[in-house]
């Protein structure tokens, strides 16, 4: 139903019709209860129906706690995530990919095992007595400081990820002999196979290239 509004209106002028009444506000006009008109801007105060129908937005004691429930919730999960940046982790990734440990802050004792290493990390392997590598040394260094045998097991049996690189270095009156069992190691100077020992004084690197096959390369080596 059109409504025919009065012609040059005064502020504040009411006019009632169809059993609704508006206000002229300056500009335009307001409907009485169910919009703010510039006179309850001006003075900071409303009528009682507006103030119901405000009450009537707001959330309820259920619905604020279930918003509650959810951001805490959300906040949890936050918590366990590591920052994009300055992170670094502790514990293993294992051959299938899968990350293990806990995130720790970054700081200088630990950055030779953050991830996107700044370092060699140690092996677990010690410096002395016979060792075979396990899963955990890809990436790391061996280092000898009494001659002794480490061995590069077989695929079936610990299957290094292709691309793993492990560091050997063989201190002072020390010799390494780097034994391999079923798989193949080349050296990668002649091609020639077979288990190689590391000098005093040495350093080689072994990449595992394919499932079962090393290279390796370094000062010191035959």
């Amino acid at each position: 139903m059109a409504i025919n509004f009065p012609d040059s209106p005064t502020l504040n002028q009411q006019f009632t019709a169809a059993g609704r009444t508006w206000i002229w506000d300056g500009s335009t006009w307001a409907n009485v209860g169910t919009d703010i008109v510039v006179a309850d801007v001006t003075d900071l105060t409303a009528s009682a129906t507006e103030i119901n129908i405000l009450d009537g937005a707001l959330l309820s004691t259920t619905e604020l706690n279930y918003v509650d429930g959810v951001t805490s919730a959300i906040q949890t999960q936050l918590n366990d995530k590591a920052n994009l940046s300055g992170a670094s982790f502790t514990g293993n990734i294992s051959s299938t990919g899968t990350v293990s440990g806990t995130a720790a802050a970054a700081t200088a004792a630990t950055a030779a095992n953050r991830v996107g290493y700044m370092g060699i990390p140690a092996s677990g392997a010690g410096a002395s007595g016979a060792y075979t590598l396990v899963e955990a040394d890809a990436g790391e260094l061996v280092y000898t400081t009494s001659s002794r045998t480490v061995t590069i097991p077989a695929n079936a049996s610990v299957p290094f990820q292709i691309g793993t690189s492990i560091v050997f270095i063989s201190g002072s009156g020390a010799t390494t002999t780097i034994a391999i069992n079923s798989d193949t190691l080349i050296l990668a100077k002649d091609g020639t196979t077979g288990s190689r020992t590391l000098a005093a004084h040495g350093m080689a690197t072994a990449v595992k290239v394919a499932a079962t096959t090393w290279y390796i390369s370094g000062n010191g080596l035959t």
